[in-house]
């Protein structure tokens, strides 16, 4: 039985997402800007999950793959009047290799016109090494116009073992943060980020996760929160445990 707090490790990395929106919302009503309410938004919601659940149901099952698609789902569920139905063609939708290896899919939506949302990203990726194993990669991106000053929104689980994990979460911010404390107070602070950053370093299996490239490096806002879940070799069990809280 792993120790209490590895169990909401997902909850408290998902919490941020509605943040965002909730913040994103606060500034918009500051701003007094109306959204624009696209047609058939259910229709439109219910058609790209449908799509999703095709393309990563021909991907093996994984928890971190489940955990994401159910929070995809509640975002498209909050944000659905305020996004265009998907433009993403059939193949980039669902892809694969000629040796059927390796699988992807993503999808692209842009918000409605008058909303604060700029377009959202999220896509799905497996593939089986030549050496053995697999790495498995979920991404959710939200990005926002300026209509509001809130941050954007990054996700990203990355799974390179059957009991190793890298968790990626940034919000990217839309202000110098040294020159904007009232920035860092309003959106960082008060939705308890770096809260769930030590929180999930405290768990005995995460450790800070450091990338060898810089290039990558640079790619990450100060904000981010990035750890490296290791479970020990034959542990798939724990980790599973971990990503379903």
């Amino acid at each position: 039985m792993l120790p209490t707090p590895c169990k909401p490790l997902v909850h408290r990395c998902s919490q941020p997402a509605a943040a965002v929106d909730t913040v994103g919302a606060a500034s918009r009503r500051r701003r007094h800007r109306p959204l624009c309410v696209a047609s058939s938004p259910i229709s439109a919601s219910a058609a790209a999950q449908r799509r999703r659940a095709d393309a990563v149901a021909r991907m093996p099952p994984l928890a971190h793959r489940e955990v994401m698609l159910a929070l995809a789902g509640e975002a498209e569920a909050a944000l659905g009047a305020r996004l265009l139905p998907s433009e993403v063609p059939a193949d980039v939708a669902e892809f694969r290799n000629a040796a059927g290896n390796a699988l992807g899919s993503v999808d692209v939506r842009r918000g409605v016109p008058g909303s604060s949302i700029d377009f959202t990203l999220e896509a799905w990726f497996h593939r089986q090494l030549p050496g053995g194993g697999a790495i498995d990669i979920s991404s959710l991106i939200f990005f926002l116009n300026g209509a509001t000053d809130a941050p954007h929104f990054l996700m990203e689980l990355i799974q390179g073992g059957p009991t190793s994990l890298v968790v990626l979460l940034d919000l990217f911010p839309r202000r110098d943060l040294p020159l904007h404390p009232d920035y860092i107070a309003r959106y960082y602070e008060a939705t308890g980020v770096d809260t769930h950053r030590r929180s999930l370093e405290r768990l005995p299996q995460v450790r800070p996760y450091v990338s060898p490239s810089l290039l990558v490096r640079s790619l990450w806002s100060p904000t981010a929160v990035v750890v490296d879940v290791q479970c020990g070799e034959g542990r798939e069990a724990a980790l599973e445990e971990i990503v379903r809280g």
